[in-house]
């Protein structure tokens, strides 16, 4: 069900099938969604298209995205269906 966006710098990611392995199965654990339901995106930016965020280093990775801002059924807010199951990460 969540279409998920792995977005960080190129360059230290190694394995990208590796990297997204893990966070379908951080999903599946914390979400209880199914194998199947498999809609990953990992996208590498050249450096100087990713700004990281004062304290951070360089491998600062965005994976989360608020239930607000998924779309689904026609474009309703995740925050506003129930699912099933729980979405609060």
């Amino acid at each position: 069900m969540p279409n998920t966006l792995i977005a960080t710098r190129a360059g230290w990611v190694t394995n990208p099938e590796a990297v997204i392995d893990a966070v379908q199965s951080a999903l599946r654990e914390a979400l209880k969604i199914p194998e199947a339901d498999r809609t990953l995106r990992l996208i590498l930016h050249p450096a100087s298209h990713f700004a990281v965020p004062p304290g951070r280093g360089e491998k600062f990775t965005l994976i989360e995205v608020p239930p607000e801002n998924w779309g689904l059924r026609g474009g309703m807010p995740a925050s506003e269906i129930d699912l099933g199951f729980k979405i609060d990460v």
